[in-house]
């Protein structure tokens, strides 16, 4: 008989509150607080750069907020160490809808440290983003 063992990596939690100061363009960064939960020891909290120790990551950034019309909207992805990576979160244009919820993603492996921001890379009309809906979730193992 043959037993095979399983390498279990224990995975962290960490939460974070994406913000931003009046209306947000093209080319601006989101600013990340730390919640309640850090479990993964990312740093920067408050600031709009994360610095992950190495690792593997999942990242998923939900903004939510209102528009003024219905054609007003923003895209958002993540940069990681000044490169744009993952999946981008945009606004839907097409409803009539003045609270939108969208979410960016990330996947990676950082072998040293890695520098995460949250970035808009397109916007048109007038949005504001709403603190109380909108969060960020990393899960991770070190």
């Amino acid at each position: 008989m043959t037993y095979k063992f399983i390498s279990q990596t224990p995975v962290g939690l960490a939460w974070f509150r994406p913000s931003h100061s009046g209306n947000p363009s093209s080319g601006d960064y989101f600013t990340l607080s730390a919640g309640s939960t850090n479990d993964l020891g990312i740093t920067g909290s408050g600031t709009d750069t994360l610095t992950f120790p190495p690792g593997s990551y999942h990242i998923r950034a939900t903004l939510g907020g209102d528009k003024s019309a219905v054609s007003d909207y923003i895209d958002f992805q993540w940069e990681i160490d000044g490169s744009l990576d993952g999946s981008a979160g945009g606004w839907d244009t097409s409803t009539s809808r003045k609270m939108t919820c969208e979410y960016a993603e990330l996947v990676f492996q950082a072998g040293s440290s890695a520098d995460v921001k949250l970035k808009c890379i397109g916007d048109s009309g007038t949005v504001t983003i709403t603190a109380n809906v909108s969060g960020m979730i990393v899960r991770g193992a070190q």
